[in-house]
């Protein structure tokens, strides 16, 4: 089969915002993965002359290969970086984090064994309190994580911990995309056009946008819950009340138009 053709290595993309102690935090549980088989690509919106550094030390650190990319900080543009990344993975799958989420040593193991051509892998994650948060980073190193340890901390969403790997396969229609922690084939980001660069402010641009165009591009779509799990780290919340009307502005238009090619993506037209 086509599958079988496949190297289905993939290309894990972090973008990044100023946070590099998020991001050694990040590299060091990607350090932990069962599956060996990947590549980093650091996607930062900025070229902060630290993230430089950083990179480059850590691309002698660990055993995985390590790609860096920047634009210079002209305001949110987490699509254009995202999309230049894209554009760079060597791998045939590509597994999207945030810059703030660290991830179970199972994590990149459930998006190898779940991935297929035209089917899109959703995951959700545990939101840490901010005194673990504070454990977590100051140690460099996960124990903190266990279950025990999270049912007595201040986190939330505990139950996404549960790692439960014989759940069966099971597509879904109506699940929803969190850009945090998502897997998509590069064959399929690159048929609908990537993400839109149009969307310059946080909140829709990056998940419910490309989530409504890979439906429409035909796109199955199957849950890893309990299986591909994910950890935020606290901060604070940045209040969205301007920027989710622009950005649902700009997708009511897109879906009147009906179109899952967007115009402003990797490619201009």
């Amino acid at each position: 089969s086509i599958i079988d053709e496949l190297k289905m290595d993939i290309s894990i993309i972090v973008p990044l915002y100023k946070k590099i102690d998020n991001l050694n935090l990040i590299l060091q549980s990607l350090k932990e993965q069962t599956f060996k088989s990947f590549e980093v690509i650091i996607a930062e919106d900025d070229d902060a002359d630290e993230s430089k550094l950083f990179t480059e030390n850590a691309i002698k650190s660990y055993f995985f290969p390590i790609k860096h990319i920047s634009q210079s900080d002209k305001g949110f543009r987490k699509n254009k970086i995202l999309n230049k990344a894209i554009q760079i993975a060597a791998g045939d799958l590509i597994v999207f984090i945030d810059g703030d989420c660290i991830v179970h040593r199972q994590f990149l193991n459930q998006y190898r064994e779940n991935m297929a051509l035209n089917l899109v892998l959703y995951g959700r994650r545990v939101m840490l309190g901010k005194k673990i948060t504070l454990q977590i980073m100051s140690e460099t190193e996960f124990r903190q994580l266990s279950m025990i340890q999270l049912l007595l901390s201040d986190s939330k969403r505990i139950e996404e911990a549960v790692y439960l790997p014989w759940l069966p396969k099971i597509n879904n229609s109506k699940g929803r995309l969190l850009g945090c922690n998502m897997g998509i084939m590069k064959t399929d980001l690159l048929a609908i056009n990537g993400f839109d660069e149009s969307y310059v402010h946080a909140s829709i641009g990056e998940d419910v946008d490309i989530e409504w165009r890979l439906r429409l591009y035909g796109a199955e779509f199957r849950s890893l819950k309990q299986k591909a799990i994910q950890y935020h780290l606290y901060h604070p919340i940045r209040a969205m009340e301007v920027d989710y009307p622009i950005n649902r502005s700009i997708l009511d238009d897109k879906k009147r138009i009906g179109k899952y090619y967007c115009n402003n993506g990797i490619n201009k037209s």
